[in-house]
């Protein structure tokens, strides 16, 4: 933890101990994922800050440009983000479904997932995922395209926790 070390008229925002800085950050970028891309490259403390998991429980990866945003930095990040509360994932074109239920399986305390952006191209694969998240809340889905029945009873036989649900093509 940083000393307090201010002057009478100046003070820099890295003499703030590290409980008020992660609470500066965290209000300017809620977004773990996104703040640790801006944030971690400025000094060796922020970095150590920013990579500490437990201060994380939201994972938005819609907030990211597109074009930025690859499969491997949101497989890379759950792995490393595996205490995260709730998850967000935007289109993506070669995301690994089976990939992508392995680092779910992590994420213990996984409440809330958003896979709007996850195009199931069968049954298969869907179980996959709801198999891998048996705490979830709050499921969101968009992309199921005839597939709806199917991924309803697998959502029911998997996904006991379920309170709240979005499903639609």
């Amino acid at each position: 933890m940083a000393a307090w070390a201010c002057t009478a008229d100046v003070m820099n925002i890295t003499d703030l101990p590290d409980e008020v800085l992660i609470n500066i950050l965290v209000m300017v970028e809620p977004n773990a994922f996104k703040l640790a891309k801006r944030v971690s490259p400025i000094c060796k403390r922020f970095h150590s800050l920013i990579s500490d998991i437990s201060l994380w429980k939201t994972l938005d990866f819609s907030t990211v440009g597109k074009k930025r945003l690859r499969s491997a930095d949101v497989l890379s990040t759950l792995k490393r983000f595996h205490l995260v509360e709730s998850v967000k994932i935007p289109p993506l074109r070669d995301l690994d479904v089976k990939l992508l239920a392995a680092r779910l399986s992590t994420c213990t305390a996984l409440t809330t997932l958003d896979v709007s952006g996850v195009q199931f191209s069968d049954l298969a694969s869907f179980e996959l995922l709801a198999q891998s998240i048996p705490n979830v809340k709050r499921f969101v889905s968009r992309a199921v395209r005839g597939l709806v029945r199917g991924f309803l009873a697998l959502l029911c036989k998997h996904g006991t926790q379920i309170e709240q649900m979005e499903v639609g093509y």
